[in-house]
């Protein structure tokens, strides 16, 4: 008995630790999300993450901006 806890409680960090690093978010997703003109709440939904993870992300590394539309033919030299 005392055997069997022994072994099961590290199986049960490890789990544990597998799942907490499962739900990690990707900034850098995050921040391609934001220029496609999405919101927190569209992006959070998508990723399947809380809506402060996905602000989180944004505070850190600075609200991206819409990107720049290119050129039109007819504006190029």
């Amino acid at each position: 008995m005392m055997r069997t806890a022994l072994l099961t409680l590290p199986v049960v960090t490890l789990l544990l630790t597998a799942v907490g690093a499962a739900h990690a978010i990707n900034c850098e997703q995050v921040r391609r999300y934001v220029q496609t003109g999405r919101t927190p709440e569209d992006i959070a939904e998508s990723m399947i993450v809380d809506v402060s993870e996905v602000k989180k992300c944004l505070d850190a590394g600075g609200k991206a901006e819409a990107p720049t539309p290119a050129p039109k033919d007819s504006e190029k030299k």
